[in-house]
C-alpha cells in the first residue's frame, strides 16, 4: 500500500497538470473536512507529552492526507471504475477461498486453535469489513453487467457464507447493515415484503439476545473428582492436566467447561466419554463443544459464556471491549474539552488501567476499540464533532446524488468505528481514505441511476 502511494504521487508530478489539480482540490468541501481532521492530529501534538507516539500516529494516518489529495486532484476515469471494482471482487474471492481451504486443512489435522486463523492476509476484523462492502459491489455489478448477473450473485452468496462462517461479530453486523440497505433499495416498491423481512430480522435478533442473556444451569451427574479427572486426562493427552491449553488458558478450566457443555460429570467417568476429537478440542482451547460448531451459532455460545461469566475479561473479546470502553470514558470525563492529544493515548490508557487495578494482562490492555471514543479523548468534544460531521456531510452528498455504494461504504465504516479503532491501522485507514475520496466527487459513481 505504501509503495502504491509513492507511485501515484509520482504519476501526478510527471503529468504536471497543477492548475487543474489545485482547482479540483480547492472546490471539494469533503476533501477540506478530511484534511482538517488530519491537521487536528498534528495540532494536538502541542498539548501531547509523548511526541514520538504522536508522530508515529501521523505516519500511520498519512493515507488520510495523501489518498484524498491524489484521487481528487486526478479522479479515476469513469471508464476504469468497473475494472477497479472487478479487481476488488476478484481479490476478495481469491483470498477468501485460500483462507477457507487452508483453514479446513488445519481443522482436519487438529491444528486450528482459533477461528481468527481463518484470515491469513490481515486482520479478520478489517477483512470482514471488506467482504461486507464487497457484497454491496456484487449487487451493483449484477445490475451494471447484467450479462454476468448470476456470477455476481453467486460470489455475493459466497461472501455471505464466508462472513457467517468466520464468526467475526463486527463482520456479521456490517453484513446485516449492508443486506438491510440493499433490501431497502431493491424492495422499496414492495413494502409488504420489506416489512416481513424486517420483522423476521427483528425476531432473529430478539431470539439471539434472549439466548445469550438466559442463564444456563448445569446439573452434574456426580460430584467433582479432580484426582480422577487428572489421572484420566493424563492418560488421554500429552498435555498435562495442570498445564495451559494452546490458547494459554488453564487446561483444567477448559476441560471442566467442556464437560459441562456435554453434560458430563467432572470425574473419571466423564473423561472416559470424551472422544479423541474432544481431547483435541480441549487441547486447542475450546471450552464448549458448541463453539467448535458452524458459523454464528458457535459464536453465540461463546458470547453467552462471556456475558454470564464476566468476572475476568482476559481472553474474551467482548469483555475486553467493555473494559476498554469504560476506561476510555473515564479518561474523557477528565479531558472532555481539549482531549489529551494524539501522542498520549497509549500512555493515558496504561495509566488508567493501573489506577483501576484492571484484571487485564498487559497484552490485552487495548485502547478504546471505538473510534468515536478515541477521537473524543484525543481531541475533546470539538474533535468528536468534526469526526462526526465529516461523515454527516459525506452521507448528505451521497443521499442527494442517490449513490448507494457511497451510502453502503459509509454504513460499513460507521459499524467498524463503533467496534474498532479502524483508522489506527494501515488497512483500515487506507480503506476509509480511498473510498471516501472516490465518492467525494460525483464523476466516480458507478451508475447514473
Amino acid at each position: 500500500m505504501s509503495i502504491t502511494l509513492f507511485l501515484c504521487i509520482g504519476n501526478l508530478l510527471l503529468e504536471m497538470d497543477f492548475r487543474a489539480y489545485w482547482k479540483r482540490i480547492k472546490e471539494n468541501r469533503l476533501l477540506h473536512l478530511i484534511l482538517g481532521f488530519y491537521l487536528l492530529h498534528l495540532l494536538s501534538l502541542f498539548w501531547s507529552e509523548n511526541i514520538a507516539y504522536g508522530l508515529n500516529d501521523l505516519r500511520v494516518k498519512a493515507p488520510l492526507l495523501v489518498i484524498p489529495v491524489i484521487l481528487i486532484a486526478k479522479p479515476i476515469a469513469k471508464a476504469n471504475l468497473k475494472w477497479l471494482y472487478l479487481l476488488l471482487i476478484v481479490s476478495l474471492l481469491i483470498t477468501s477461498l485460500i483462507n477457507f481451504c487452508i483453514y479446513q486443512f488445519s481443522l482436519a489435522n487438529h491444528t486450528a486453535i482459533d477461528i481468527r486463523e481463518l484470515s491469513l492476509f490481515g486482520s479478520h476484523i478489517r477483512y470482514g469489513m471488506l467482504l461486507s462492502f464487497g457484497l454491496g459491489v456484487c449487487f451493483f455489478l449484477s445490475r451494471e453487467l447484467k450479462k454476468y448477473s448470476i456470477l455476481w450473485i453467486c460470489i455475493g452468496a459466497w461472501f455471505i457464507f464466508y462472513t457467517y462462517y468466520s464468526q467475526v461479530l463486527s463482520g456479521l453486523l456490517t453484513l446485516l447493515v449492508v443486506i438491510t440497505i440493499l433490501a431497502i433499495f431493491h424492495l422499496k416498491k414492495r413494502s409488504w415484503v420489506l416489512f416481513s423481512s424486517f420483522s423476521l430480522v427483528i425476531l432473529a435478533i430478539s431470539a439471539t439476545l434472549f439466548f445469550i442473556f438466559t442463564p444456563k444451569t448445569t446439573a452434574h451427574k456426580q460430584a467433582n473428582n479432580i484426582a480422577e479427572m487428572r489421572s484420566a486426562w493424563n492418560k488421554k493427552s500429552p498435555h498435562d492436566f495442570d498445564s495451559l491449553d494452546l490458547k494459554k488458558q488453564p487446561l483444567e478450566t477448559t476441560l471442566t467447561r467442556y464437560l459441562d457443555s456435554k453434560e458430563l460429570p467432572h470425574n473419571g467417568l466423564g473423561l472416559s466419554a470424551l472422544s479423541q476429537n474432544d481431547v483435541h478440542n480441549i487441547e486447542n482451547g475450546y471450552a464448549d463443544v458448541h463453539e467448535t460448531g458452524f458459523g454464528f451459532v458457535a459464536r453465540m455460545y461463546g458470547l453467552r459464556y462471556q456475558i454470564q461469566h464476566s468476572q475476568n475479561p482476559n481472553g474474551h473479546s467482548l469483555l475486553q471491549r467493555f473494559e476498554s470502553w469504560h476506561t476510555a470514558w473515564q479518561i474523557i470525563q477528565k479531558n472532555w474539552f481539549f482531549g489529551i492529544g494524539a501522542g498520549d493515548v497509549a500512555d493515558e490508557f496504561e495509566k488508567k488501567y493501573n489506577e483501576n487495578k484492571s484484571l487485564l494482562i498487559k497484552e490485552n490492555r487495548i485502547r478504546a476499540h471505538n473510534s468515536y471514543l478515541t477521537y473524543c479523548l484525543s481531541f475533546g468534544i470539538f474533535g468528536l464533532i468534526l469526526f462526526v460531521y465529516l461523515q454527516y456531510a459525506f452521507f448528505i452528498k451521497q443521499y442527494m446524488e442517490m449513490n448507494y455504494l457511497g451510502i453502503l461504504f459509509l454504513s460499513v465504516s460507521i459499524i467498524s468505528f463503533l467496534l474498532e479503532d479502524t483508522l489506527e491501522t494501515q488497512t483500515g485507514v487506507t480503506f476509509f481514505a480511498f473510498f471516501y475520496a472516490l465518492y467525494a466527487i460525483k464523476e466516480t459513481r458507478l451508475n447514473d441511476n
